[in-house]
Order: structure tokens, then sequence, then C-alpha cells
């Protein structure tokens, strides 16, 4: 009903002006069945009979006001999540590209790299003796509390980007563009690695060869989230 009369509100406007403007017209007219002659004053006459016509205005007038002021709040409120979003996705690509893996060697690798790095094999076996234990025992191993801590910290932004999309509510446009968005920077820098370690992991699992560990379930969590969209 609402939505009915707000489309309609410029053509009732018009009719209740024309209505007002031509009342005292109408009304100092001798219509035969209607003579508003003997009514006493003409001026209150017409006052009474036109007052619920300006009042119905004035309050159509306040409900456009009201049904505008409440779109320019979606449409800001919109704008600011799409910024907000915006800023999120182009700060996680530049974590994404200034990803740092040390090898052995202190040697150190960037990007796409250090992704690579982190889901090899041979780091993957490094870490596997600390799945499940506390993550105190991370600090017997520099190495791994900085690879593995960065890496993680990257995924788990990731993640929490993925549902603010998700639950975002914005125009479906805006949301697929910026899901599109996100998806290069997931196929490009993390697809591949959270493939490998979920090979790994899963396949451990299975075989008994290691226990639960929650850091490498959340990451995978995350990889479960992204399949369907991205593959």
């Amino acid at each position: 009903m609402l939505n009915y009369f707000g489309k309609r509100v410029e053509i009732l406007l018009l009719i209740g002006i024309v209505l007002t403007i031509l009342s005292p017209w109408i009304f100092t007219r001798s219509l035969g069945f209607i003579n508003f002659h003997d009514t006493g004053d003409i001026g209150s006459t017409i006052g009474g009979i036109t007052a619920p016509i300006t009042s119905l205005i004035g309050a159509l007038l306040i409900y456009y006001a009201l049904v505008a002021q409440r779109q320019a709040n979606k449409i800001q409120s919109e704008n600011n999540s799409i910024q907000t979003l915006l800023t999120l996705i182009l700060d996680l690509e530049n974590k994404c590209s200034n990803l740092i893996f040390i090898d052995e060697k202190l040697n150190q690798r960037k990007g796409i790299a250090a992704f690579n790095s982190t889901s090899s094999i041979l780091y993957y076996d490094q870490i596997k003796p600390y799945m499940g234990e506390k993550t105190d025992r991370y600090k017997n191993d520099l190495m791994v509390v900085i690879n593995f801590g960065n890496y993680f910290n990257v995924i788990s932004n990731a993640a929490l980007i993925y549902d603010f999309i998700v639950l975002s509510e914005i125009d479906k446009t805006n949301k697929h563009i910026l899901q599109k968005r996100f998806e290069q920077i997931y196929i490009v820098y993390l697809n591949k690695s959270l493939r490998r370690l979920d090979e790994y992991y899963t396949e451990d699992k299975q075989n008994d060869k290691i226990k639960y560990d929650k850091y490498f379930e959340e990451i995978l969590m995350f990889r479960n989230k992204m399949i369907s969209p991205i593959l």
C-alpha cells in the first residue's frame, strides 16, 4: 500500500493542489443541487471544506520527504558498505602480494612464491609434528611460527572478507562485482596452496597419521566455502 501511494504521490499532490485552487470558485457557484450560500460566512465554509485537502497535501509531502530520506539513507549505507569491502579486498591483495616465506637458509620468497612454499610437501612435513598441539610449541621453531603465522593470518582475513561480502546488504550487481574481484585474488594467490594443504591434511587424517588441528580445519573450512563459486 505504501509503495502504491509512493509511486503516485505526484498525481495525488497535483489533484489536491488543483482542488484547493478551484474550491473558492466552485463553492461560490450555485450548482442547483448544492448551495453553499446558506452555510454562513463563505470564507469559513471554504476554509472548512478545503482544510482536509490542504492537510492531506501536507501529509503527503511529509510522507514523500520521509520516503526520499529513507532511500537516500539506504543508498548511503550501501555506498559505505561497498567502499569498506573494496578497501578490505585491496588490503587483502596487498597482503597476498607481500606475503613472506623464509626458508632454512633465511632466503625470503614473496607473493605467489611464498604461497607455493608454504604449501609444499617439504614445509608441510616440517609443521606436521606440531599439529594438534598447543600454540606454545611453535616457539621451538622460529621459521614455523613466522611462515605459518603469516600464512594463517592472510587466510583468516580472506575468510572474514568473503563472509562480509556474502552477508552484505548491497545490490546484486555490486555484490557480484566484488565477489569476482575477490575470486580473482583467490585464484591467483590462495587456490593452489589451499588445494595442496587440503590434499595433504585430508590424506593424513584418513590414514590416522595426524591428529585434529584447529588451524588446518579453519583453513580447509574456508576452502570448502570457495569450492562451489570458484570451481
